[in-house]
């Protein structure tokens, strides 16, 4: 029917926006990172992408970006640094942001 293709259209254009908000968010999220990784000390920047919150159902910035796909977020040096000291063994992946200060 004639309403059944006017909701579809506007599914579409729904989908669109949302999908470029979410790309443009994603780039102001990388330069926030990226700011925060070249300006300040590493416990500082990681005390950032470690803190849960409560806003996203006690989430790092970590587990949203990795729940939404935000590959090219989750590629920043700084994503990358706290990554590889997961995989070497220095830290564990669950370990709170207050133990990683010390």
């Amino acid at each position: 029917s004639e309403f059944e293709g006017e909701k579809l259209a506007c599914d579409e254009d729904t989908a669109e926006e949302l999908h470029r908000r979410g790309c443009e968010f994603e780039g102001m999220a990388q330069q926030v990172i990226l700011k925060c990784y070249k300006e300040f000390e590493r416990k500082e920047w990681t005390m950032v992408l470690t803190s849960q919150r409560k806003s996203v159902n006690n989430m790092t910035i970590i587990d949203l970006a990795q729940n939404i796909n935000a590959t090219c977020f989750l590629a920043e040096a700084a994503i990358q640094s706290h990554m590889n000291r997961i995989w070497m063994g220095e830290i564990h992946h669950t370990t709170p942001f207050w133990a990683i200060l010390i």
